[in-house]
C-alpha cells in the first residue's frame, strides 16, 4: 500500500546533529537515520528562503550531502514563496507577552508558517521553540494543529516516517504541556 508524501518543515537544529557520532541519546544517528528515511520513503523537504540560510550555515557533512541528493530529485524539495507563506499570517507580538519568547518564537516562526501552509509537520530539535508554540498555541489556536516532531521522543522515526508519518495527537502543540 502506496502512503502519502508528507511535506515536512525541517530545522536546520536537524541538519546540524545528523551523522554525529557519540552525541547524547545517539541522537546524531537518529537525526541521519530521519533524512534517510525521508528520501526512502519519497517524504519532500519544504525550503524557504529562511530554511536555506539556516541550512546552509549550521548543516552537517551528512546533511550537505543528503538536500543535494534531495536537490537532485524532481520533486523531493518543495520551494514555498511568499505566494504559498502570505497566506498564513501570524503576529505572535499582541499575544506573547514575554519579550524572550518572543525572539525564540520569531526565529523559529518560518518553520511554523511553513508547516501551516503546508501538512502540518515541524521537525526540529528546539525543545524551546517548542514550548514557547505549546503555550502560545492556548490563544492562536492555527498553530495548535502543526506537529512538533523531536526525533528524541520517538523510538525510531525512520519508522514513523516509512508508515506515512501519520498525526500523533501527543506530538500536536496543542497537546503538549510546557
Amino acid at each position: 500500500m502506496t502512503r502519502p508524501s508528507k511535506r515536512l518543515a525541517i530545522d536546520a537544529t536537524i541538519a546540524q546533529a545528523a551523522g554525529a557520532n557519540g552525541s547524547p541519546e545517539q541522537i546524531g544517528v537518529k537525526c541521519r537515520d530521519l533524512l534517510v528515511a525521508v528520501r526512502q520513503v519519497c517524504h519532500r523537504m519544504l525550503m524557504t528562503d529562511d530554511f536555506r540560510r539556516e541550512w546552509d550555515a549550521h548543516q552537517s557533512n551528512f546533511s550537505a550531502k543528503w538536500r543535494t541528493l534531495m536537490q537532485r530529485e524532481q520533486g523531493k524539495v518543495v520551494w514555498l514563496g511568499a505566494e504559498h507563506l502570505g497566506r498564513v499570517s501570524l503576529d505572535l507580538a499582541p499575544i506573547v507577552a514575554v519579550p524572550s519568547e518572543l525572539a525564540i518564537m520569531n526565529k523559529d516562526l518560518h518553520l511554523v508558517r511553513a508547516a501551516l501552509a503546508t501538512d502540518g509537520i515541524v521537525i526540529s530539535l528546539d525543545d524551546e521553540a517548542r514550548r514557547c508554540f505549546a503555550r502560545t498555541a492556548v490563544r492562536l489556536h492555527a498553530i495548535g494543529a502543526v506537529m512538533w516532531l523531536d526525533p528524541r521522543m520517538m523510538k525510531d522515526p525512520g519508522d514513523w516516517l516509512r508508515k506515512g508519518a501519520p498525526v500523533v495527537d501527543g506530538l500536536l502543540l496543542r497537546s503538549f504541556q510546557p
